[in-house]
């Protein structure tokens, strides 16, 4: 027992106050976040849109996240982490509180533009503020705080949701502002709207400030090829909440309270294990270890198909358990040693801008993946999952083939003489 505390103490230790913070932040923030969790059952029962308007709706705000992604992430550059999280919070208060009163399909679609534009215009100033205030070898672990945060919030919102909904739709949107605008007060008297930059970022300033542009991060092909990869997988993780429950239902014959036991062991592992998880993953390869958690995503979903109508329905249960398991176990691998090798390449860089990219890159995996999955499923409902295990088996290919050329090119530098 002792020595299990000593992995928690060990796992939590190292980060600083304002790590912790952002933490905090986060989790009020994520807390109200119940609007996406509801959004379809408002727009079909509240305002009577129909089941091809939702969709629509859906992915206007998709394309809003990968706007707020990118401006977002040059903003960061440019302005610093702090102040682009502390006026993209405040904006986004008057598009929560806008939607309800929207008359028409086109003013809500707007509201809803914006309202994403600037929510997700804060993702990569957090993973930006979280780098700089974390220590290189405790970056990865603080980004693992972070999720933490998100899956505590998103645990509590969706419950109060709705308890909320029940007695108004409308009220999911005044919460969701007002937690909105508690995090962006807070974040402004704690870090009263300074622009921190790291040394290293500073270094980059002056020596960039006589010369053209920087380069974009898309040109270092580690990082190119790093988000091509995790699109794949991420495209598939965005099953989790569209296709899976749906297969759950209809495959596994589970009634509602049952799935949302599944969605809870995914969110007790996480809050449990997460961060000792990756702070014990520090010994290994971080590109490793993001393409063992990636294939892991994939086994997790393209297992499913092997239970129902093969085990009995109580075994099957079991199974199905156990293949949410191995989901979270790769999600837990992939997704904070991701945004810690994010962090640590574009370290002296455009980080702001680096992260931008990467944020982005899972609001366009938000997009194309429900949509491509719920075509998959229309077909044939063991379709999606057959594909996702051949992409997990053509992932690893390009991990494998990724991982030897980012060696080599190690090797190289090493071997430089001017280095």
């Amino acid at each position: 027992m002792q020595s299990i505390l000593n992995r928690y103490r060990e796992a939590y230790r190292g980060l600083s106050r304002d790590v912790w913070f952002l933490a905090l932040t986060l989790l009020i923030n994520r807390c109200g976040s119940m609007v996406l969790a509801f959004l379809s059952l408002y727009l079909i029962e509240a305002r009577g849109f129909g089941e091809q308007s939702t969709g629509i709706a859906f992915g206007v705000f998709g394309v809003g996240a990968m706007v707020g992604a990118y401006f977002g992430g040059r903003l960061t550059g440019r302005f610093g982490p702090i102040r682009v999280m502390t006026v993209c919070s405040f904006l986004s208060v008057p598009a929560f509180f806008a939607i309800p009163f929207c008359a028409t399909f086109v003013q809500t679609m707007v509201a809803l533009f914006l309202m994403s534009v600037f929510s997700e215009a804060v993702r990569p100033a957090n993973s930006t503020a979280v780098a700089l205030f974390a220590s290189e070898e405790n970056q990865t672990k603080a980004f693992a705080l972070q999720r933490l945060a998100v899956n505590l919030g998103l645990s509590i919102g969706p419950a109060v949701g709705g308890f909320l909904a029940e007695f108004n739709f409308d009220l999911l949107f005044w919460v969701d502002g007002v937690t909105t605008l508690a995090g962006a007060i807070a974040i402004l008297l704690f870090f009263r709207f300074r622009r921190f930059a790291s040394e290293k970022e500073q270094a980059e300033t002056e020596s960039t400030a006589k010369q053209s542009k920087p380069k974009s991060p898309l040109l270092d092909w580690q990082f190119s090829a790093l988000l091509g990869l995790l699109l794949l997988m991420s495209i598939c993780f965005f099953q989790f909440h569209v296709t899976y429950p749906l297969y759950l239902r209809q495959q596994y014959r589970m009634d509602k309270w049952t799935i949302g036991l599944i969605f809870a062991v995914n969110t007790f592992i996480v809050v449990v294990f997460e961060m000792v998880l990756v702070d014990f993953a520090k010994r290994w390869s971080m590109l490793r270890s993001i393409a063992w958690g990636c294939f892991l995503v994939t086994l997790g979903f393209g297992i499913l198909p092997w239970g129902p109508g093969i085990l009995p329905y109580g075994v099957a249960i079991g199974f199905c358990v156990f293949s949410a398991i191995i989901l979270t176990v790769g999600e837990m691998l992939s997704m904070p040693i991701a945004s810690g090798w994010v962090a640590q390449r574009s370290a002296g860089k455009n980080q702001g801008l680096y992260m931008g990219w990467y944020s982005m890159t899972y609001s366009v995996a938000c997009v194309i993946g429900p949509v491509a999955g719920s075509q998959l499923y229309a077909i044939n409902r063991d379709l999606v999952w057959d594909l996702i295990l051949v992409v997990g088996i053509v992932m690893m290919i390009g991990f494998y083939f990724f991982i030897r050329a980012a060696d080599r090119e190690t090797a190289h530098a090493s071997a430089s003489p001017g280095d």
